[in-house]
């Protein structure tokens, strides 16, 4: 009589190859946002690093001067606003972290937590 094989073996490989399979697709956890106060001229600074960074990826439809903007977009950031990270609020900055994906490497995601951490913290200080 014949058996069939458990499968036992094929599991373990499965899981422990799961991590890294999702990782090359894509799916990478993004960093922690952490509220932070930082001086004026390091916001401006992580401001202009990230647009740099975004601005080729969701351009198209958050900047109100293009054709191709879109209205819903346009609602929750616009690039053209100086201070278009202010735009979001605390439940939209981890959308826009995941709508990024697998975009920036780990550096620009780190730039990206970073930069709203510290609007995450402007928005808690004390007027």
């Amino acid at each position: 009589m014949l058996s069939r094989p458990s499968g036992g073996l094929l599991h373990v490989v499965i899981f422990m190859l799961a991590p890294s399979l999702l990782l090359g697709l894509g799916c990478r956890v993004p960093p922690p946002v952490i509220p932070q106060t930082v001086d004026d001229a390091t916001y401006a600074k992580l401001r202009a690093d990230v647009t740099a960074l975004t601005v080729p990826h969701c351009g198209s439809c958050h900047d109100k001067n293009l054709p191709t903007a879109k209205p819903e977009a346009l609602a929750i950031f616009d690039y053209t606003v100086e201070d278009w990270p202010m735009m979001l609020k605390e439940e939209q900055i981890t959308t826009f972290q995941r709508r990024l994906g697998s975009t920036l490497d780990h550096a620009g995601d780190a730039k990206v937590a970073k930069l709203f951490g510290a609007v995450l913290g402007k928005k808690e200080a004390p007027p």
